[in-house]
């Protein structure tokens, strides 16, 4: 299926369409945080930009493992940053668990790759996890809005996890199609 994913137009597509939710969600929160006057997350957020910009100009020319490794920078980058920053109760974590479907929808040569991936994931989060619960924040947001923030956070990583898991399904029926009838019929026997 290796083959298949990348050069199937529903998988490119499914990746163009991450990285301009990505630039959205970004640019909402860098408009949040130069609301609240947070300067490290107004410089992560920009930096953010940045990377899915150049993974906009690495599309064109189909670099799908350097797309991936900007994608997982972000990821770790910003939840690191941001739950150290506004807390854990933020809700930042949430976007390392895309991590782990991604490492099903980017094929690995090898299935111990993948597993390493994901058990990488498994230690970020569990990590961070430990750091930030409970820790004091460096930025208190008033109460309204860091539930608001937690949510909007909530709300875009099952978003998220849901159209991975449908752009995941859809390739594994793509895969799964019929084989034309001029590939499984001899053509001098007929057999």
């Amino acid at each position: 299926m290796r083959q298949l994913i990348v050069e199937s137009p529903c998988f490119q597509l499914f990746v163009r369409q991450a990285i301009l939710a990505a630039i959205s969600v970004h640019v909402l929160f860098l408009l949040v945080f130069v609301y609240f006057s947070i300067p490290v997350l107004i410089v992560t957020n920009i930096g953010s930009l940045l990377l899915y910009i150049i993974a906009l100009w690495l599309l064109r020319a189909r670099s799908f493992k350097a797309i991936a490794a900007l994608i997982w920078i972000d990821l770790i980058g910003h939840s690191l940053i941001s739950s150290e920053v506004l807390g854990w109760q933020s809700g930042f974590h949430f976007y390392l668990l895309l991590l782990v479907p991604m490492s099903f929808l980017y094929a690995f040569k090898s299935q111990a790759k993948r597993i390493f991936f994901i058990e990488a994931v498994l230690v970020i989060y569990l990590l961070l996890d430990y750091h930030s619960y409970g820790s004091p924040v460096m930025f208190e947001l008033p109460s309204f809005y860091s539930m608001l923030v937690r949510y909007i956070n909530l709300v875009i990583f099952f978003i998220g996890l849901s159209y991975q898991l449908y752009v995941y399904n859809f390739l594994l029926q793509e895969d799964e199609s019929p084989i034309p009838e001029s590939a499984t019929t001899d053509q001098l026997t007929g057999l």
